[in-house]
């Protein structure tokens, strides 16, 4: 029982944290290229390196913007995954091979 609860715990902290980020990227007024890097302005383009060196993505300002909203609202999904996985390990699991009584 106490590994469950600590395993709820842990799924819980996880479930808000990504739920408490992924807000806050929704949310934010500022657009920037990086996590913490320097703030964008409307006209400003940002380019990133894609994966083993297969080239570079470049967004406008206002792609960029959807772009952060996307990944906070994705983050938010899975955060509210992980509170559900939190509240399905501390249920009561049902007996198999157990006979409903009528």
């Amino acid at each position: 029982m106490r590994a469950k609860i600590i395993q709820a715990t842990l799924s819980f902290l996880v479930g808000l944290a990504l739920i408490g980020g992924g807000l806050a990227l929704a949310t934010d007024d500022e657009v920037s290229c990086e996590i913490g890097g320097p703030s964008m302005q409307p006209g400003e383009t940002c380019a990133n390196a894609l994966p083993r060196g297969r080239g570079v993505t470049v967004s406008n300002y206002d792609e960029q913007r959807e772009g952060n909203q996307r990944a906070g609202y994705v983050g938010v999904g899975f955060g509210v995954l992980f509170l559900v996985l939190g509240v399905s390990i501390l249920l009561p699991k049902k007996a198999k091979g157990t006979a409903i009584p009528r």
